[in-house]
């Protein structure tokens, strides 16, 4: 057997095993470039067109590009969803979750994936601790940076996992955009596993009519 056949065996076994490998640990970012380096095909969502220029609506749960649903951290709050001046500049889009208990939200991603970053801030809880806990287990402990202005966090995991919650006690936490990394479904796996074992074979055969075309050439 080949190099080539034994690397698609590995990605068939993985895509057939499929089922949440092993959490090994996490790598965190506080720069979109370094996030990017690590996750290169993390795509960019926010919240534009959700509201009016100087509106809000309300929401019990928001589902965002990247099948990303935001739900409230605290029982019986609500999202703000508003265009409007923000710590990000004027007239930008966030989301906003201001009475909850404990104060935050819940992201869930379906299908699953390997990175996570967001742009945050507040107009009013300057130095209030914030904490991004993964549903691998992994937390990571932040501080709202000075009102007015934000901070990026990015997480990228050598392991999927399926959701993440952001909390604190303070009363506001503005989330500007967002990125996520998709981790590949086991169907997308088996197509590749296919495509490498079929290189393989391809080369293996191109090779042995290079062969036999050398064996019928007169000495």
């Amino acid at each position: 057997m080949t190099k080539s056949v034994s690397v698609a065996a590995a990605i068939a076994l993985l895509a057939i095993g499929g089922a949440q490998p092993a959490m090994a640990g996490a790598t965190t970012y506080t720069t979109l470039a370094a996030f990017n380096a690590a996750a290169p095909s993390a795509a960019a969502y926010g919240f534009d067109g959700v509201a009016p220029d100087h509106g809000a609506v309300f929401a019990s749960t928001f589902t965002g590009g990247g099948g990303a649903t935001f739900a409230p951290a605290g029982t019986g709050s609500q999202f703000i969803i508003g265009h409007f001046n923000t710590p990000f500049g004027p007239l930008q889009s966030v989301i906003s979750e201001q009475s909850g208990t404990p104060h935050g939200a819940s992201i869930s991603f379906a299908p699953t994936v390997d990175a996570f970053a967001f742009n945050f801030g507040s107009s009013l809880d300057a130095g209030q601790a914030i904490t991004v806990l993964l549903s691998t287990g992994d937390s990571f402990s932040l501080t709202i940076p000075a009102n007015n202005s934000s901070q990026f966090f990015g997480v990228v995991t050598t392991g999927p996992f399926t959701s993440l919650t952001i909390t604190g006690a303070g009363f506001e936490l503005d989330i500007l955009n967002y990125y996520t990394e998709t981790v590949p479904e086991p169907a997308s796996l088996m197509l590749l596993a296919s495509g490498v074992a079929g290189l393989a074979v391809s080369r293996r055969r191109a090779k042995g009519r290079a062969a036999s075309a050398l064996a019928i050439l007169p000495g």
